[in-house]
């Protein structure tokens, strides 16, 4: 909380040293060196290191120009911009221009002059003439291209016409190297060569002398918002008025060599080789060099926004971009020395002091930083505040002193316990802490309150209205009324217990500033909000309640901000998390290490400004400005890319169905913070709820078919975003996402099922057929046998019946002969059922086994039956008539060939079934004669017909019989033994 005392004059105090002062306002436009910072170097992309050109677009993109090629910054990222291959292995870039309708142009190192279009570049003609390099590049009123070259001079491009006009300069003042054009009016310009400056009105040229008539290298020219045309010489900044060139007199200018210039309402900042960044205005300079966080000291490029809201420096070790921070730190750049700062406190007049760790104290007030430089270096500084009467009083490890006007004054006791640790105003007595100790300052004597070695080390002190006091120690937080010391429950599960600060807050709350978060007592209960509640450190130094209803925490990781209402519906229960406002050194903080010991580490004056204590320096901050900062830019899509293809951008996008990545990169401009952005996106129909990210980019897989929109916001802290854009999508469907996939479905599926009752019927219908042919050929066989045989019998029977009484032999040769063909129609039944037998069992057992068994039963032993090749597994139908068709030539054998040796060879190929019967019996004439009736042979050939098959039957008399069948097989038929 502080210190303060109220103590009678005259006490015991060492003699003061005067006080230094130097100039610092608190207040008005901040310096160069409290600007936010943010650089890039090859490291972060840059092609090459010297960034000679920049140029901004309508759109807020970035241009950058290197000696290692063109680059555009699309505030997230450096992408490195391809040119024409007409540029060869010559990249550098030398300067940049974007002209009145936002178009870039490129003047190279190697003299070529590009346009950049919707369709390309284009590259600008300039006629004969071949300078060496394009030095500047101006925009004139008319909207016309000024070139300055080295080499050829000067030449004017009217954009419609895409060539150039060379200007027709007089011959004693022509110049190899035009380093700059500026324009005043509409007819004047001034051209910057290495011998001077030279003025054009109309066709009249005039070289512009400077002070005594000399000439002046002129390196930078700029014509301000008033018409004032300012020139960067190698002697320093000058301007331009009706006496000539005149060198502006200041110790941060003179006999600076400058290398580029530009303005906006802050003043006329310039580049310089060895200063960095000066701003010049009203006739003060700021300055900001590397030791301030420039990237490099030589600059080469600069370009303000109209604004002042941010300034981009080309250097030749890289780009570094300062913007106006919500924060001001004043440090050793802006005179406040030293500024390793450890305890800050307020006076009732708005002064503001500050104590240094080396023992120093500061008071700023009235634009003027005032220096106490007798160091307290007894122990370290331990408290600091005023008191009723408005005397600031400072606590040290061994002592106390008093700030007087004219120095520090040192009172004469000595601290119980032998050290200071924390020292607080209760009514009008001043209460010490110490360790284990709490006493209060009764004239020039301690009188002790508090004796308690549980208390720990005593790190503040605060009275709340009730006139309670409250002790915040290393080991918690103590209550001290009417004598009384009350230690007060901790939260739940608190790593830490050790208080730093102390706030009894504005609705009776006390709030408290702890190792382990923030702490609230209300209602009798100690509750905490952590990490797990949004809070995004736990370690807090410090905290400050302002009038807006939001509370002010000092953390490593900066200065934190969160509404006190949200605190309490946390804390309630009533809420999940806080939003934590958070502000760092992308906020002006030029360092976030944080003083070790002692309070106060922040204040807050009456007027609403914080002031915080800080490594390097006073830190201010205006929460009503803070509130209103950052301003989102705006997020945009720039590319949408698939594995497939690279679709335009437009109003909507068509999507392939077969894509499997879709990947969206975009920016956000213009760049207005020297924070990283930070966007959120959500696809719908793919994300439930927004994402964030901190990337550009962003990839999905398997976005479904059907419209969806991309949108996007952007953010600089997490908590104000930008209105979001959207991107409309659509996406093809795949064959069977299509509305009328099910209807062909339908029509497959029913296709599909007519094909199967199709092949089923014919199947049938094939079965039927089959056994139909059966059955005739049934009839044949019993027609031409068993038939023919009953009928011999009955016309023999009838002879012997007519014969019997008149010619009894002769009756009884009829029977005999009847009885002969009774028995050869017996054996011809034996034979038929055996077929059909053969044809029921035709599953058993293999091919070639089963003709084995039907030679054996038909012909006899002298039948002999071999198999070669792999035996495959054949349809039941194909084996059948194989079987059938063996079966009936055995038969033949048996009836008619009289053999006495048979051969039957099963052949199987690799495509080819081949059944070989020959016998050495009386055959036959194959072209008059068919053995065993009609019906045999017709029924082998049908059969073979059945199976496609070749049959061939040969044989003549006295020679024996061949039959022979080829069986074409399946390519899927299998190698089974079968």
């Amino acid at each position: 909380m502080g210190l303060a005392v109220a103590l009678a004059d005259g006490t015991g105090a060492a003699a003061a040293t005067a006080p230094a002062r130097v100039p610092l306002v608190l207040t008005g436009e901040p310096l160069l060196t409290q600007l936010a910072l943010r650089s890039w170097d090859v490291h972060a992309g840059l092609p090459q290191g010297s960034v000679r050109a920049l140029a901004l677009d309508h759109g807020g993109t970035l241009w950058i120009g290197t000696l290692g090629g063109l680059v555009r910054f699309d505030g997230l990222a450096l992408e490195p911009v391809r040119l024409p291959a007409a540029l060869g292995d010559d990249p550098r870039i030398s300067s940049l221009l974007v002209d009145a309708s936002g178009t870039l142009w490129v003047g190279t190192e190697a003299g070529t002059l590009l346009r950049r279009s919707d369709d390309g570049w284009l590259t600008v003609g300039l006629g004969e003439h071949r300078p060496i390099r394009i030095l500047t590049l101006a925009l004139a009123a008319d909207g016309a291209v000024w070139v300055g070259t080295a080499g050829e001079g000067v030449a004017r491009v009217v954009p419609s016409s895409n060539s150039a006009k060379w200007l027709q300069i007089p011959t004693l003042l022509l110049d190899r190297h035009w380093t700059s054009i500026a324009f005043s009016g509409r007819d004047t310009a001034y051209l910057g060569t290495q011998r001077g400056l030279i003025r054009k009105s109309g066709d009249t040229y005039i070289r512009w002398r400077g002070p005594g008539q000399a000439d002046l290298p002129t390196s930078a020219l700029h014509t301000d918002a008033n018409g004032t045309v300012w020139v960067g010489t190698s002697l320093g900044l000058a301007r331009v008025d009706d006496r000539g060139v005149q060198l502006v007199a200041h110790p941060s200018l003179t006999g600076r060599a400058v290398t580029a210039i530009t303005s906006n309402a802050q003043g006329v900042w310039i580049g310089t080789t060895d200063a960095g960044v000066l701003r010049y205005a009203s006739g003060a300079v700021s300055a900001l060099t590397r030791a301030g966080g420039l990237i490099d000291n030589e600059v080469l490029s600069l370009l303000v926004d109209a604004a002042g809201a941010q300034v981009w420096a080309g250097t030749t070790g890289g780009l570094t971009l300062g913007t106006r921070a919500g924060l001001k730190t004043f440090g050793a750049e802006e005179g406040l020395r030293p500024d390793r700062l450890r305890l800050v406190a307020g006076g009732r007049d708005g002064a503001v002091y500050a104590g240094a760790v080396t023992g120093e104290i500061h008071r700023l007030a009235d634009g003027v930083a005032t220096t106490y430089r007798e160091a307290i270096a007894d122990g370290g500084l331990a408290g600091m505040a005023e008191d009723a009467t408005g005397t600031m009083w400072v606590a040290s490890g061994h002592g106390l002193w008093r700030v007087t006007p004219t120095g520090l004054q040192r009172l004469d006791v000595v601290p119980p316990g032998g050290v200071f640790t924390a020292l607080e105003p209760v009514g009008s007595v001043l209460v010490t802490g110490g360790r284990g100790i709490v006493a209060r300052l009764d004239g020039a004597h301690l009188v002790v309150l508090v004796r308690e070695a549980a208390l720990g080390t005593v790190q503040d002190i605060a009275s709340t209205p009730d006139g309670a006091m409250w002790l915040g120690t290393s080991r918690g937080a103590f209550r001290w009324d009417a004598g009384a010391l009350t230690a007060l429950p901790l939260p739940p599960d608190t790593p830490d217990p050790s208080v730093q600060q102390i706030l009894p807050g504005r609705d009776g709350t006390v709030w408290l500033a702890t190792r382990s978060g923030l702490w609230r007592f209300a209602n009798g209960r100690m509750s905490a909000l952590r990490r797990a509640a949004g809070l995004p450190t736990e370690p807090l130094s410090s905290v400050l309640e302002d009038d807006r209803g939001r509370l002010w925490l000092t953390s490593p990781a900066g200065l934190l901000s969160v509404a006190t209402s949200e605190v309490h519906a946390v804390l309630d229960r009533r809420r999940g998390q806080v939003t934590v406002q958070s502000f760092d050194m992308a906020d002006g903080f030029k360092t976030l290490e944080a003083p070790a010991d002692g309070q106060p580490v922040s204040w807050r004056a009456p007027t609403g400004e914080i002031y915080l204590a800080s490594l390097r320096g006073l830190v201010r901050a205006v929460p009503a400005s803070l509130a209103q900062l950052p301003i989102p830019p705006t997020a945009t899509v720039h590319r949408v890319e698939t594995d497939k293809a690279t679709p335009p951008l437009g109003a909507e996008i068509s999507l392939p169905s077969d894509m499997q990545r879709l990947t969206f990169t975009f920016a956000a401009l213009p760049v207005t913070s020297a924070r990283p952005v930070r966007f959120r996106y959500r696809l719908e129909g793919v994300d439930p709820d927004w994402q964030e990210t901190r990337d550009h980019s962003v990839s999905y897989s398997h976005v479904p078919a059907g419209p969806h929109q991309f949108a996007l916001q952007a953010s600089i802290d997490g908590i104000h975003w930008s209105t979001a854009s959207a991107l409309t999508l659509n996406v093809d469907p795949h064959l069977w996402e299509s509305p009328w996939f099910p209807i062909l479905a339908l029509l497959a599926v029913g296709g599909v099922l007519v094909t199967v009752h199709q092949l089923r019927l014919g199947q049938t219908r094939g079965r039927y057929l089959a056994v139909v042919n059966e059955r005739l050929r049934i009839a044949r066989e019993v027609h031409d046998t068993i038939a023919q045989s009953f009928a011999a019998i009955s016309m023999l029977l009838e002879a012997a019946t007519q014969r019997l009484e008149s010619d009894p032999a002769g009756a009884r040769a009829h029977v005999e002969q009847s009885t002969q063909v009774a028995r050869r129609a017996l054996d011809q039944a034996r034979y038929f059922v055996w077929d059909l037998r053969q044809v029921t069992d035709h599953e058993e057992g293999a091919l070639h086994e089963q003709l084995q068994a039907a030679a054996r039963e038909l012909v006899g032993a002298q039948a002999v039956v071999e198999s070669t090749g792999v035996p495959r597994d054949l349809p039941p139908d194909v084996k059948l008539q194989v079987l059938a068709i063996g079966r009936e030539a055995l038969v033949n054998v048996r009836r008619h060939a009289q053999a006495s040796a048979v051969r039957v060879d099963l052949v199987y190929s690799e495509r080819l079934l081949t059944l070989r019967l020959r016998d050495d019996g009386v055959g036959f004439d194959t072209a008059t004669s068919r053995p065993g009736g009609h019906f045999g042979l017709v029924g082998m050939a049908e059969r073979a017909r059945m199976m496609r098959a070749q049959l061939d039957i040969r044989s003549a008399p006295g020679e024996g019989t061949e039959v022979r069948l080829d069986v074409p097989l399946a390519a899927g038929v299998s190698s089974s033994g079968r």
